[in-house]
């Protein structure tokens, strides 16, 4: 900071600043409107940037949800899980439904309200820009020729037509440096004028097309509310799909039936008891012994996914979620 001086040269839009050997010219009005050009700008071109990044992160959503169905139809489509099979169905419609109704029709709007009016805007900003670097070339070759005419005032030279040249060229540098500077003034206001014209709808827009999106998509999620399992637990029955809270049908025999396990099935007391499963039509059946449980699993009529219930259990639960239950039937 030693080397920063300033001297008294001010008009009424310009201050003439010393920095170590140069001085360089400071129009305070066009700084003031340089910088408010830049801030819309910055503004606009990330506007645009975002709203963008809506869209793609929209079919993203779409595209993901499309790859979590095909998981789930492969892990199904061997299984006799009728419900997870549709429900993995269910899902893809979704998902195309999602695209469909709810990503396109916002990636329309936003193009047609948004995106192309903002283009138009910042198409704008380019022509201001290369007038701002005209006008800093122009700037320092006057800066450079007024330092040396006043150098030449202050120490007059041995020849006595080198300050009439030097004045010449810093009055043409100065005239040209004047004319780019009224053209980008004139560009920065009208640029800073259209900003509440052009951002206003822009912004509104914006609001109207992901309320949009916003209510479609839900419809199209509302779609997999029966799959939901507050819904599958009063909705479904036993006989529809796996349930997630119900308790086995009544059945006409009335008393406990003990069959006395083979030698070969090892039964612990807690499942000594009568069992319910579901088949592969996912009807209810039962009840019977343990060791015939263990025989159906054995023989692959039931398996992992099976849905059973019996013992302590207060709910209906697949196989593959009761490891203890599965040693014993192995």
């Amino acid at each position: 900071m030693s080397k920063f001086k300033s001297f008294v040269h001010r008009t009424k839009d310009s201050i003439n600043v010393k920095f170590g050997k140069d001085e360089r010219t400071i129009d305070e009005d066009y700084e003031v409107l340089a910088r408010k050009f830049e801030t819309i700008a910055t503004a606009a071109t990330n506007y645009n940037k975002h709203v963008q990044q809506f869209i793609e992160n929209f079919h993203s959503m779409s595209t993901t949800m499309t790859f979590l169905a095909e998981d789930m139809s492969d892990l199904y489509k061997n299984s006799d899980d009728q419900y997870n099979r549709q429900l993995s169905d269910k899902v893809m419609e979704v998902a195309t439904d999602c695209e469909v109704s709810a990503v396109r029709p916002f990636q329309d709007q936003i193009t047609d309200t948004v995106v192309i009016p903002l283009n138009d805007f910042i198409a704008k900003f380019e022509p201001c820009r290369q007038l701002c670097k005209q006008r800093a070339t122009k700037l320092q070759e006057y800066d450079y020729y007024k330092t040396k005419v006043k150098k030449l005032m202050e120490k007059p030279n041995k020849d006595p037509m080198k300050l009439p040249n030097n004045k010449t060229k810093m009055n043409q540098h100065k005239d040209e440096l004047d004319l780019i500077q009224t053209q980008s003034m004139e560009k920065f206001t009208e640029i800073i004028q259209e900003q509440p014209i052009v951002f206003g709808p822009v912004a509104q827009k914006t609001i109207n097309a992901l309320l949009n999106y916003s209510s479609k998509l839900t419809s199209s999620f509302n779609r997999l509310q029966e799959y939901s399992v507050e819904t599958v637990a009063v909705t479904r029955t036993a006989t529809d799909y796996a349930p997630v809270s119900l308790k086995p049908l009544p059945t006409q025999q009335t008393t406990t039936s003990f069959v006395k396990p083979s030698a070969t099935v090892v039964v612990p007391p807690k499942y000594d008891c009568d069992w319910f499963y579901l088949n592969s039509a996912l009807a209810q059946e039962g009840p019977i012994t343990f060791a015939q449980l263990a025989s159906k699993f054995k023989t692959m009529e039931l398996n992992d996914s099976s849905y059973v219930f019996g013992g302590d259990l207060s709910d209906w639960k697949p196989i593959s979620e009761m490891p203890d239950l599965k040693r014993y039937l192995n």
